[in-house]
């Protein structure tokens, strides 16, 4: 548990060293080219969410994620709990990453009103590390889900395989209604037994 926290903290303070250096070196108004033609670094304050949307519900956007945050925190904390059953590493991973760069970002609006982007693949919207780390999250968990549906021993298909249909060996009073020669042993053990002895021998005595 220690562990993913310190991951969050971790992926926190490197993203927002990386905002800090680029709103010291870089300019809105020129890009700086890392690698030509594949990667730049351009700074670009984003009021929205993703590609830029709902930029102008700036307020409203900041309330929304700040409760989204909170509920975000609380799965989180039970993924991390010791006693959190069905919860594996994965999940673990993938939660402290999506918690980590939504605490990036949920800083930048709480100081700026906008997130800090600045990484530049020129074929992609601008985006940042934390960015990077809810995509790396939210697709570890759904390849976690995708491999879980078609592992062969899933609870589910252990509960299939081992599940046997009656049989007449074990339910024989079942499995043989439709043999006569079972009702027939039923009938000369009922002819045998000590009430039917009894009411004969006494038949026999009325008789006399």
């Amino acid at each position: 548990m220690i562990f993913f926290y310190g991951l969050v903290g971790s992926l926190v303070l490197l993203d927002q060293l990386s905002k800090f250096l680029a709103l010291h070196y870089l300019s809105s108004e020129a890009s700086v080219s890392v690698i030509p033609d594949v990667l730049d670094l351009t700074l670009v304050r984003n009021r929205g969410v993703a590609f830029g949307l709902f930029s102008g519900y700036a307020p409203a956007l900041f309330t929304v994620i700040t409760i989204s945050l909170v509920f975000l925190f609380v799965i989180t904390n039970r993924s991390h709990a010791k006693a959190s059953p069905g919860t594996s590493n994965v999940d673990r991973w993938a939660l402290s990453l999506i918690l980590g760069g939504a605490v990036g970002n949920w800083i930048d609006r709480l100081r700026f009103a906008a997130v800090i982007d600045f990484i530049d693949f020129r074929v992609w919207p601008v985006f940042n590390i934390a960015d990077a780390a809810i995509t790396i999250g939210v697709s570890l968990y759904f390849i976690r889900v995708l491999m879980s549906k078609d592992k062969p021993n899933s609870p589910s298909k252990n509960l299939k395989a081992n599940w046997t249909s009656p049989n007449a060996n074990q339910f024989p009073q079942h499995g043989n209604w439709g043999n006569p020669d079972y009702h027939k042993g039923k009938e000369k053990k009922s002819q045998d037994s000590p009430g039917n002895l009894f009411s004969e021998k006494n038949r026999g005595q009325d008789k006399k």
